[in-house]
């Protein structure tokens, strides 16, 4: 039964590697032995003896005694260390959460990564860098924000319809797993980084990674926790020791993000509803047009509604009665002193050109950027023939740094917002500029077609006096009869 014991405990890994080792030296297993068991509070001794000893009894039962006490130690000092532990992943869990609900834009994203690496590099490990990769369903690109010690990289867009790790990770989110870990080393990894050299946002970026003589890693594990939106990814150059902290900071991040895209939708819900004030604005006071003059009154509502949206417009305008290369009709409002009518001749400069290319080809809004001696060339060709322009005005606009114009077309009005710094529009700011276009576009048809209708009903009236007056002509019979026909030609134009 002894030999039998040993047998079946050579079966066993690690152990079992011992006891054939012990049976090889000691020429095969005890047939016979006692087994002393002590038990202490954890669990017992074992001391084997060929022979009975009862006066070691005792002795054992001080050794567990003793044991126990250490072990009690050991445990406590084991239990410390974990909450020492534990107090370093809550802190640093804090700074990712603290980072992330701080965010005002998805390109904060990658300061969020960047904490992200100093806190898990923090924790212990060899790492080569950690970021976030945003999934789609139906989407070949995922788009990701990462960081290395170096700092933070771009955003990146990269398939995952190619790369056997990208598309794996890719495939462990439609999977919802909760952590994935893939390992690579040699040829593989060597293919890997190969194909991500071949990316086109990538590439420039690794490639000056060899340039500055750094070279890729030889072993490589991708960790990938997944959330809602996609996965945090963490790359090691070593076995990490904690794996599953990796799904606690995506847990964290995937709250903060949620909370970050609530704010997000929240804001642009505020933002619409100012928007749409806005425009109303605008289009009640384009409706309550009369006459023409009163453009300059629309512009400077146009004006002051895009300075209340935070739009960094110094000088706003409208273009009517456009004819191709025939002379410009400005209605204008900014924050100097200016005319509001303006009317200077086709010029042929550069913003002459591109409206008249976009009216051509159809085009709802262009841009135009002149830096400081561009913006000085162009300011004294057109400057010159601003009728009532002061000498402190044209000085004003030759300091300036530069020029940035948005100009949007609809059928019947061209609207144009400036600023003097040079700062290009954003693609928001512009669809909202088109926005206020359309808006005045809509009201401006509706004022020409009263100004049509009106002098329709002007020329009817017209008609009607003339063919009263060539009536009464007509019916004239003697000379003295002229004095009626004074009179009610008098009476006609009084009407009229």
């Amino acid at each position: 039964a002894c030999v039998d014991h040993y047998e079946y405990m050579s079966t066993i890994p690690v152990i079992g590697d011992v006891l054939k080792k012990l049976k090889k030296t000691n020429n095969g297993f005890p047939t016979y032995q006692i087994d002393h068991v002590v038990y202490f509070k954890y669990g017992y001794l074992l001391f084997i003896t060929k022979e009975h000893v009862p006066d070691a009894h005792d002795v054992f039962k001080r050794f567990a005694k003793v044991f126990e006490q250490t072990y009690t130690r050991f445990l406590d000092l084991q239990k410390a260390e974990e909450q020492a532990k534990e107090a370093q992943i809550e802190t640093a869990l804090e700074r990712v959460r603290s980072r992330s609900m701080a965010m005002h834009n998805s390109s904060e994203i990658g300061d969020v990564a960047f904490v992200l690496f100093q806190q898990l590099k923090s924790l212990g490990g060899e790492l080569w860098g950690t970021g976030f990769g945003f999934c789609k369903k139906n989407s070949d690109i995922d788009e990701f924000w990462f960081a290395t010690e170096k700092g933070i990289m771009p955003k990146l867009k990269l398939p995952h319809t190619r790369d056997p790790t990208h598309k794996q990770m890719y495939q462990g989110w439609n999977k919802n797993l909760e952590l994935l870990s893939i390992v690579k080393d040699g040829k593989e990894l060597k293919a890997h980084y190969k194909y991500m050299l071949t990316v086109p946002d990538i590439q420039p970026i690794f490639q000056n990674i060899l340039d500055n003589g750094i070279a890729f890693p030889k072993w490589q594990k991708w960790h990938a926790a997944y959330f809602k939106y996609g996965y945090l990814l963490v790359i090691t150059t070593e076995a990490y020791e904690n794996e599953v902290v990796f799904k606690r900071f995506a847990k964290v991040f995937e709250q903060a993000y949620t909370r970050f895209l609530d704010l997000q939708k929240a804001e642009a819900q505020t933002k619409e509803a100012q928007i749409e004030t806005a425009l109303e604005r605008v289009r009640s006071r384009s409706m309550a047009m009369h006459n023409s003059d009163e453009l300059k009154d629309v512009v400077k509502v146009i004006f002051d509604q895009l300075s209340h949206l935070s739009i960094n417009a110094e000088h706003a305008g409208i273009v009517v009665d456009y004819e191709p290369k025939k002379d410009w009709h400005f209605w204008v409002a900014e924050k100097q002193d200016i005319p509001a009518k303006i009317t200077v001749p086709y010029l042929d400069l550069v913003w002459d050109q591109q409206f008249t290319e976009a009216k051509k080809n159809g085009k709802e809004l262009f841009t135009t950027h002149l830096n400081f001696e561009e913006k000085n060339d162009f300011y004294k060709e057109l400057l010159p023939h601003i009728e009532g322009l002061t000498k402190k005005m044209e000085e004003h606009y030759f300091k300036r740094a530069a020029l940035a114009i948005s100009t949007a077309l609809q059928k019947d009005i061209g609207l144009y917002i400036e600023n003097f710094s040079g700062t290009p529009y954003t693609d928001k700011e512009n669809s909202i500029l088109l926005r206020f276009a359309k808006v005045f576009q809509q009201t401006y048809t509706r004022f020409l077609d009263l100004k049509k209708a009106e002098a329709q009903a002007k020329e009817a009236q017209i008609e009607t006096a003339l063919e009263k007056v060539r009536s009464r002509t007509m019916a004239m019979q003697k000379g003295e009869e002229v004095k009626d026909v004074v009179v009610l030609l008098y009476k006609e134009l009084i009407a009229l």
